[in-house]
């Protein structure tokens, strides 16, 4: 009797806990599958979410409606065209929408254009002109300047309007206003000669004046009724320097600025030196470098390297090496030890009276 009531317990026993795991194992498969499908449906509504956003975008872009429309072409070309005359360009815009168009700003991409005028507010159906201008004389040649104009309009915020052309100046100068010569040499004339065209047949030239700080003179000749020719003289005298000229033409036109013409250039001894003072390092007893020997105004076939002497000094050698154009390279050799002062200098001399000051210095 008690081994049946045993078997009977530990069989009740075993079959509990058989059922006690099989029930945690189905709520264990049940959460499983709850967070699965759990997940996919989120991810499903999320994708259904953004589907949503975008489509109400689009939509919503969709249904925008613009308020401004051009009436005229955005691009204004002016051609060619004499650039002391003042061109105006007329941009006309309309506002077709059923609501104000406010235009908030217009910027310019140059201080060559002006805004004359605009409405900044337009009322359905209103028109409205948007007058912008080229100053005088304020650019040359071919250009393209943009004006931007910024509005309330949800299509076309921007508007990008162009302004291109030719802008020809009433006398074009050959082969420039402004000249940069080559090194002067000092008691040696030079004559500078500008080109002067007219793109406007009523101007007429007044006498010419020069403003320069070494003694010059200006003519002007007649080449024929378009053109010509103004001669600058210039004779550097007594000390070295710069010069600095400035021509000035009057006309008879008051659309016509004064014509100004420029010549700069180094004035100096016909021969120099590059450089023309060596530092000598303190560490070094012999010291080489090369130096330039410069001609100035001169014929580069006639320049002959070996006439070049140097008057002796102690410690210095020099020797003469290849010309190139109009220079010619010299080696040196220092020896410090022998540079007894705290400055010095040599003298290298070509016939029959030149001669260039090279200094030296510690």
């Amino acid at each position: 009797m008690f081994n049946r009531f045993l078997t009977t317990t530990w069989r009740t026993l075993y079959w509990s806990n058989i059922s006690y795991c099989v029930v945690r194992c189905c709520c264990a498969l049940y959460v499983a599958i709850l967070s699965y499908f759990t997940d996919r449906i989120k991810m499903v509504v999320a994708r259904l979410l953004s589907l949503l956003l975008l489509v109400t975008i689009c939509t919503s872009q969709g249904y925008a409606v613009s308020k401004l429309v051009m009436e005229t072409s955005p691009v204004k070309d002016f051609g060619s065209f004499i650039s002391s005359n003042r061109q105006t360009a007329i941009f006309t815009i309309k506002n077709i929408g059923e609501e104000p168009l406010i235009i908030k700003q217009i910027r310019k991409t140059c201080g060559c254009t002006v805004i004359k005028s605009f409405d900044s507010i337009l009322q359905p159906k209103e028109t409205s002109d948007i007058v912008v201008q080229i100053v005088p004389n304020s650019i040359k040649g071919l250009f393209s300047k943009k004006v931007f104009v910024i509005t309330n309009d949800p299509k076309r915020p921007i508007i990008e309007l162009t302004l291109k052309g030719n802008s020809v100046p009433r006398v074009v100068v050959s082969p420039s206003d402004r000249v940069y010569g080559d090194r002067l040499v000092l008691g040696k004339r030079v004559v500078y000669r500008y080109l002067l065209k007219k793109t406007d047949k009523t101007i007429d030239f007044k006498s010419p004046t020069v403003d320069c700080n070494y003694p010059a003179e200006v003519s002007l000749t007649d080449l024929d009724d378009d053109s010509v020719i103004v001669y600058l003289s210039v004779t550097p005298v007594e000390q070295k320097g710069r010069l600095n000229a400035v021509v000035n033409i009057p006309t008879n036109d008051n659309r016509c600025d004064d014509i100004h013409l420029y010549a700069r250039a180094d004035v100096g001894p016909a021969l120099y030196a590059i450089p023309s003072k060596i530092k000598l390092p303190r560490n070094s007893n012999v010291y080489e470098t090369n130096l330039i020997i410069k001609f100035a105004g001169f014929d580069e076939s006639k320049i002959d390297p070996t006439k070049l002497a140097l008057i002796p000094v102690d410690g210095v050698k020099a020797t003469v090496g290849a010309k190139k154009g109009s220079y010619v390279i010299i080696n040196l050799k220092i020896n410090s030890k022998a540079i007894n002062q705290e400055t010095k200098s040599f003298t290298i001399t070509y016939p029959p009276k030149l001669s260039v000051k090279c200094k030296l210095s510690l």
